[in-house]
């Protein structure tokens, strides 16, 4: 199937479901019951988001179950606990793409596949009754722009802005009173070699709400997140993320959750990850536990199978230190060699066929494909701009990335991933 085809078919998908009303109600209308907003676009860890703008098209699929998410101290009943949620299965299909190299799009759609718990049947709940049902969340739709791009030793930096509209057939699925809710979230990462940390911070505006003597309102929304790359492609993470209420300080409005995870990249395009978390603070919107699974696939520019100029002849290439751009001084002489050669072959004197240089941008599988998409394509440009300046003009020369797909590597591990941090150097005849 063609990668035009696949976005069409994912975002007609994530379209018919924030339209179906094909659900039964779960009697907790104006409550947030998506306590987990994992990223669109598969950038980022579990519940964060990263700085890179995508590289091309994403889609995926969050599934999680969390056990007692949605607990409340209960006035009418002596202030006990009231488990408003005591099981729950949700899933999230995603998409997301780029519309220029600083922008991406994304589409949520979030789905209550199962929820039992505990509703109020009179008006201050003091009768209480036990339930389960399922519903449609709320269409999310994000734009984020990428302001500065984490690359070597500079700081990544992204504004995201997720809109969430009332369209499932349980309107204030997510909170906000019928009316969707928004935020504004920045974002801050930077590798280390081969840690990867991230910051989120934001404000989320949502219509108010209060249940059972708890008023929900504007929060602030912050997380604090590292992963460590692993040979075999594996990555392992760890976040905390939490919010609060402008107005209500108190413990009972600041879930703070943490999670770890694991994940790992199969085939280039796609990634398979495993989670777990609990609360850090006993908060409504806080689990006692929660396990999530979560699949995507990434269909960058970079995701192409085969070389799109099919070169005729490799005549160098050029190796680069883990996350550096910059070669190093020996392979100039490297350069030096092409370009002379190039030269040769296209003086006036000379009557042979005009051809084209095409330098391409490789990356090891360390940190997630969007970033080393971006890696690569560094490194080619770089590669080009020398070439310009030893003489071949730059209309002559294509870039290409192909980040960290098409490996040279034998071994999955640490002591093959230099073969990959590299440019190819290619002759064509046009």
């Amino acid at each position: 199937m063609r990668i035009d085809s696949l976005k069409s078919f994912f975002i007609l998908c994530a379209i018919f479901l924030s339209w179906s009303v094909l659900a039964s109600d779960t009697g907790l209308t104006g409550i947030n019951g998506q306590t987990l907003r994992p990223p669109v676009d598969g950038n980022g860890l579990i519940g964060l988001e990263g700085s890179q703008a995508l590289g091309g098209f994403y889609s995926g699929f969050f599934l999680d179950y969390a056990r007692r998410p949605l607990s409340i101290v209960n006035p009418s009943r002596s202030n006990t606990v009231t488990d408003l949620s005591a099981d729950r299965v949700m899933g999230s299909f995603q998409s997301a793409m780029r519309l220029t190299p600083f922008l991406s799009v994304g589409l949520n759609v979030p789905v209550l596949f199962y929820q039992g718990g505990t509703r109020c049947d009179t008006f201050n709940c003091s009768v209480l009754s036990s339930y389960s049902g399922s519903a449609l969340g709320d269409v999310r739709l994000d734009l984020k722009f990428q302001i500065l791009e984490r690359i070597e030793d500079r700081l990544g930096v992204a504004v995201v802005f997720r809109n969430a509209f009332p369209t499932g057939s349980q309107k204030n699925f997510v909170g906000g009173g019928g009316e969707g809710s928004y935020e504004t979230r920045l974002v801050l990462d930077k590798s280390f070699g081969h840690f990867y940390f991230v910051a989120n911070t934001g404000y989320r505006t949502v219509n108010q709400t209060q249940v059972l003597g708890t008023l929900f309102d504007d929060e602030w929304t912050y997380g604090l997140g590292l992963s460590l790359s692993l040979p075999h492609d594996l990555k392992v993470m760890a976040e905390a993320e939490g919010s609060t209420g402008i107005d209500d300080f108190s413990v009972s409005h600041s879930p703070i959750e943490v999670r770890a995870g694991v994940s790992k990249k199969v085939k280039n395009h796609y990634t398979v990850s495993i989670s777990t978390g609990t609360k850090l603070i006993n908060a409504f919107g806080a689990p006692d536990a929660r396990v999530a699974l979560s699949v995507g696939a990434n269909f960058g520019s970079s995701g192409k199978k085969g070389k799109v100029w099919a070169p005729k002849a490799l005549v160098g290439t050029v190796y680069f230190r883990f996350d550096e751009f910059m070669f190093q001084p020996r392979h100039l002489k490297t350069l030096k060699s092409i370009a002379d050669s190039w030269r040769r072959t296209h003086s006036k004197k000379a009557k042979s066929t005009s051809s084209i240089v095409i330098s391409a941008g490789y990356a090891d599988a360390m940190g997630d494909s969007h970033y080393n998409e971006g890696l690569a394509q560094k490194r080619a440009d770089v590669v080009k701009q020398t070439l310009v300046k030893m003489g071949i003009p730059a209309d002559e020369i294509h870039t290409e990335s192909y980040g960290d797909h098409e490996a040279r590597r034998v071994r999955r591990d640490f002591k093959d991933y230099w073969k990959d941090r590299r440019v190819d150097i290619y002759e064509e005849v046009k």
